[in-house]
C-alpha cells in the first residue's frame, strides 16, 4: 500500500482523460491504472495517542467503570477485562500507537 492524494489523482485523471479525448482516443482502464501508478506518494504522520483510564475516561465515553480505558485519538472504549486492552500498544479501532506520555 502507498498513500496518495486522492484530489491530486482525480485532477490528473481528468487531465489525462481530456488530453486523450482531444487526441480522439478513449480513456480506458489501462490508462487510468497508469495514472494511478504514476501518482506521487504522500508522507503520513503516524498517529500517536495514549490510553485514558478511569475516572478521566468518563468524559469521553459516558458511564464507564474502572474496567474501561479509552483511546485519546478516537474515543473508542475498551473493557480491559474482556479485550485485554492493557496489552495493546496501539488502538485496534484507529491504529494510533499508544505511549505512556500524555
Amino acid at each position: 500500500m502507498r498513500p496518495i492524494n486522492a484530489e491530486t489523482l482525480k485532477a490528473s485523471m481528468m487531465l489525462d482523460g481530456l488530453n486523450m479525448m482531444l487526441l480522439g482516443k478513449k480513456y480506458e482502464l489501462s490508462d487510468a491504472m497508469k495514472t494511478v501508478d504514476h501518482a506521487p506518494t504522500i508522507a503520513l504522520e503516524p498517529k500517536k495517542g495514549h490510553w485514558i483510564e478511569y475516572p478521566e475516561c468518563l468524559a469521553y465515553a459516558g458511564a464507564l467503570d474502572s474496567n474501561y480505558i479509552v483511546c485519546s485519538k478516537c474515543g473508542a472504549p475498551f473493557n480491559i477485562m474482556k479485550n485485554e486492552a492493557e496489552r495493546f500498544d496501539f488502538c485496534p479501532v484507529c491504529g494510533a500507537r499508544m505511549s505512556d506520555e500524555i
